[in-house]
């Protein structure tokens, strides 16, 4: 047996100890059950039961001799390994595997796909570079010939680099300098350039400098010292305003967020953010609301009955909300036995693990092929935000400069205000050029047949594509919208 299966057994016999312990520790107390009780105790127990066999399912061995391919569709590296017929078939690692296949046993384990080689040594007092092509730093190391090369942090290495063994440790690449000490009282100031806030702190000298947070500061940054500790900063912060009764929130567009009422001093109406969304300069001047769990407007007591978010109302409104949510859960919906709308929750991925296209939403394209056509545009720079702004074809006609998915805040990257490569021409006729490569084919989901075409599929098909041009993710969806035959439908 190998050495990561032993741990992972090891692992796995110590969990299970520790859950009959606590089982037997339990208070056991008698609750009386209602009729409505008995589809959640047997949910209940199948979940369990689930868990039980996700838990027990081993990871598969790799195929010693064979390459890793990369799944387009879902920006992951694959090993080939056997199923029960010897057929060669491609798993994801575990940490990349989704729930459904870890359940199923349809991955290999992180150890086997990635391998046990020791990073390089970092060459002393030598400088990095940057890697602008993957936006990252990469360190001076000797290879078997002695000769200079550059390599990323283990961290920021792919997975091809890690089995090779082509990386420095984090750990030499950020030294272990500590940090300054953040002087109390003084407002921190925002680094322009980096956009970051830098902290007021006192270096060796005794001299005011201003420094970034430990989490915001480069490699560099850090093994000089150069920088304050984030528990510092979050310590020395205001505990923020009190949101406004009964108040709406509004969209901040500049920031791509939610901002909400609060009282002025003046007692007019000041908007705020909420603290996990607020920069470190509104949160040293307490210029933002507490999140939900501490008394966020979105729980106001205009209309959830006094805060109570166990409340009939809170739940309901909850559950109508959750139904008109895209992509729900396939194995969970239920709606009084009536097949669910595709259009507006279309199914993501088919029982064999295929991701499933929703008809509109655009999948990554090569990354190469990606970089490729940016490397060639005229972009913005956010200072705000600090990332990169494309221009990008917006409504017929209409350029606007938006910033790639991964860049996106959560609130537009549901708006779909981001960037997206695609083919000049309109999707349903790329579709139907590409019939062979990309067909609507028969998928089995949780409640039938739906269907659909291959989200990977059509990533490499887009791929393969020339010209492409950038459209935002809400222009598609609309242009989707007005298109047939490209959604998922059931197959009666």
């Amino acid at each position: 047996m190998s050495l990561f299966k032993r741990k992972r057994k090891k692992r796995k016999k110590k969990e299970q100890e520790a859950a009959a312990k606590a089982s037997a520790d339990a208070p056991k107390t008698k609750k009386r059950k209602s009729a409505g009780d008995e589809g959640s105790d047997a949910d209940g127990e199948g979940s369990k039961r689930r868990a039980e066999r996700a838990g027990d399912e081993d990871p598969k061995p790799v195929t010693k001799g064979k390459k890793p391919k990369y799944d387009l569709g879902k920006g992951r590296s694959v090993y080939p390994s056997k199923d029960a017929n010897g057929k060669t078939v491609y798993l994801p690692k575990e940490s990349d595997a989704s729930e459904a296949e870890k359940a199923k046993g349809l991955f290999v384990s992180d150890e086997d796909a990635l391998g046990d080689q020791p990073g390089k040594e970092l060459v002393k007092d030598g400088q990095p570079k940057k890697d602008l092509g993957k936006g990252r730093d990469i360190y001076p190391s000797k290879n078997a010939e002695g000769k200079t090369v550059y390599l990323p942090k283990k961290s920021e290495a792919s997975d091809a680099e890690i089995r090779a063994g082509a990386f420095v440790d984090d750990a030499a690449a950020e030294g272990d300098a500590q940090g300054q000490s953040l002087q109390a009282g003084l407002k921190p100031k925002k680094d322009l350039g980096k956009g970051r806030d830098i902290h007021p702190a006192k270096n060796a000298d005794g001299k005011l400098v201003y420094l970034p947070k430990k989490s915001e500061a480069t490699d560099a940054e850090k093994r000089a010292g150069l920088f304050v500790d984030d528990a510092a900063v979050e310590a020395a912060q205001p505990k923020g305003k009190a949101p406004a009764e009964g108040g709406k929130p509004k969209y901040d567009l500049g920031k791509g967020r939610n901002i909400y009422p609060t009282q002025g001093e003046d007692g007019k109406l000041v908007y705020l953010p909420k603290e996990s969304e607020a920069t470190d300069l509104e949160k040293s001047q307490g210029l933002f609301v507490r999140d939900a769990d501490e008394g966020n407007p979105a729980r106001n007591t205009a209309t959830d009955q006094k805060g109570d978010t166990n409340g009939s109302q809170h739940q309901q409104r909850r559950s109508e909300r959750a139904g008109n949510l895209p992509a729900a859960n396939p194995q969970t919906e239920t709606d009084s036995g009536k097949p669910r709308d595709l259009a507006k929750r279309p199914v993501p991925e088919a029982q064999d693990g295929t991701p499933l296209w929703d008809g509109k939403t655009m999948p990554e394209v090569d990354a190469e092929v990606s970089q490729n056509l940016l490397k060639n545009l005229k972009p913005k720079y956010d200072i705000g935000k600090g990332r990169m702004l494309y221009p990008t074809e917006i409504a017929p006609g209409k350029i606007g400069y938006l910033p790639l998915k991964d860049e996106a805040s959560p609130q537009e990257q549901e708006a779909g205000i981001y960037l997206r490569l695609v083919p000049e021409e309109p999707l349903e006729e790329f579709l139907a050029r590409n019939q062979a490569e990309v067909p609507a084919a028969s998928y089995e989901v949780g409640e039938g047949k739906v269907k659909a075409r291959s989200e990977t599929a059509l990533a490499q098909a887009i791929s393969r594509h020339q010209p492409l041009v950038l459209r935002s993710q809400k222009y598609l969806n609309e242009l989707a919208e007005a298109a047939t035959g490209l959604g998922q439908e059931w197959e009666s």
